[in-house]
């Protein structure tokens, strides 16, 4: 079943759940897809400062609309239902004219269990035609094959602290520093990033490493 809001594409799942994709933020023009869980709770390998200065919890803090939101995306991940009504809602998006194909997973929220990053690469896999972008925190992560449109980038901040458990998978990927200043990259590309995600794209079409500011 469609449910149209505005700048939204909301799918129910049954009776009780229903999970929701944004189309665009303050970044990202309408052309996006977005889909956010709540932060922290879903962010496993979240360190202090990363908690501190999330700016996605602050907008939960502010606008009780986003969190709850989030919130229902959340219990709708947990729906048997999820892989195909989040199948549905990304056919949507294919249907709007003004979709980019570029899609956000997490706004807010990061692959908590290797079972829902599965459930995501699926998704990827069946929509070769969207490119998808995520930054994940998640140590744990293993993929043997990570499809060419799944921009995945491993987050850093001043006090991360790469477990000696962490996967290859993962200390493998291009890398996002966030407020610090990028180590020895051996030979790595670093892109600093602007801030305008709607008219630089970096992250969408390459695989370098990047420096964001905090804010």
């Amino acid at each position: 079943m469609r449910i149209y809001r505005k700048n939204s594409i909301n799918i129910k799942l049954d009776e009780k759940d229903e999970l929701q994709i944004s189309c665009g933020n303050t970044k990202l023009e309408n052309g996006y897809g977005i889909f956010s869980i709540p932060a922290i709770t879903t962010c496993p390998n979240s360190t202090p400062i990363c908690r501190q200065l999330c700016y996605a919890i602050k907008a939960e803090r502010m606008y009780k609309e986003t969190r709850e939101r989030r919130a229902r995306n959340l219990q709708a991940v947990k729906n048997p239902l999820f892989f195909a009504g989040m199948s549905r809602g990304i056919w949507e998006l294919l249907e709007n004219p003004t979709f980019s194909r570029l899609f956000r997973i997490h706004e807010a929220g990061d692959f908590f269990n290797q079972e829902y990053f599965d459930t995501w690469l699926m998704l990827v896999r069946k929509y070769p035609e969207i490119t998808f972008l995520s930054f994940t925190k998640s140590q744990f992560l293993f993929c043997d094959d990570l499809p060419a449109n799944f921009k995945l980038y491993f987050s850093i901040m001043a006090d991360t602290k790469i477990s000696l458990s962490a996967t290859k998978f993962i200390m493998d990927l291009p890398r996002a520093y966030a407020g610090i200043t990028p180590p020895d990259s051996e030979g790595r590309t670093i892109t600093q990033c602007p801030g305008y995600c709607d008219t630089c794209n970096n992250c969408f079409t390459n695989s370098t490493d990047v420096y964001f500011h905090l804010h």
